[in-house]
């Protein structure tokens, strides 16, 4: 009670109100005068830029919260001798920048759920230092199967990984396959012989990072491999 009634505090937190109304304003004032935020093009050159550039305005408040409270935290070590409650104030402008890419980024509804349930709280165990501590308790859940030793932490970790592979997977597949098929100076068939190529190779690749990943030794694989 006698710091949150300290100079100290007050301190701080006027700090905090101060560059969150900076960064709002500025964010809002940047939507409003900007031709590039202010409206959605319909015409015009690098059409696609733009229309991205647009949809992309919702990440401009986060990014102001993350560039104001960066400096507030710098002027009160400065001038006050520490800012420790602005660093909160700051991991949580950071998280809420997380949000708001998962939310522009993902569009499957499936991938969406997934990556605010999973992503969004390792984001913020990890800004807030908790996240060595939680490893280390799913690595201390664990069992043996005859030479295979498997955690909790294992599980979750090729779980996560390996949606983010699947997800990454299927949108390299669409654009990779979009731009061989659109290569009009090819037949049609030799199109569809590179494309397919292309998806076999790729999904070859997310595989041998899965494997990765799971702890498993690609040296077998490759005398596997070899044999076979």
């Amino acid at each position: 009670m006698d710091w949150a009634s300290s100079p100290k505090f007050y301190s701080q937190v006027g700090l905090i109100v101060l560059a969150g109304l900076v960064a709002y304003s500025f964010a809002g004032f940047l939507k409003r005068r900007s031709p590039l935020l202010r409206q959605l093009p319909a015409s015009g050159p690098i059409l696609k830029l733009r229309k991205g550039i647009y949809r992309s305005r919702d990440l401009i408040l986060p990014l102001m919260l993350i560039l104001a409270f960066s400096i507030a935290a710098d002027i009160s070590h400065l001038w006050i001798g520490q800012s420790w409650l602005i660093h909160i104030c700051l991991s949580w402008a950071v998280i809420f920048m997380v949000y708001k890419l998962i939310d522009r980024m993902v569009q499957k509804v499936l991938f969406k759920k997934l990556a605010l349930w999973i992503i969004l709280p390792i984001a913020i165990l990890h800004l807030f230092g908790w996240l060595d501590s939680v490893i280390a308790y799913l690595e201390s859940i664990s069992f043996d199967v005859g030479n295979i030793h498997i955690s909790a932490y294992g599980i979750v970790r090729v779980l996560l990984f390996g949606t983010i592979l699947f997800w990454l997977g299927r949108i390299s597949n669409h654009a990779g396959q979009q731009i061989i098929r659109s290569q009009d100076d090819l037949d049609i068939g030799t199109r569809e012989v590179f494309a397919k190529l292309f998806q076999i190779g790729l999904f070859f690749v997310v595989f041998l990072l899965l494997l990765q990943i799971m702890g498993i030794n690609l040296t077998a694989l490759a005398v596997f491999g070899g044999a076979l």
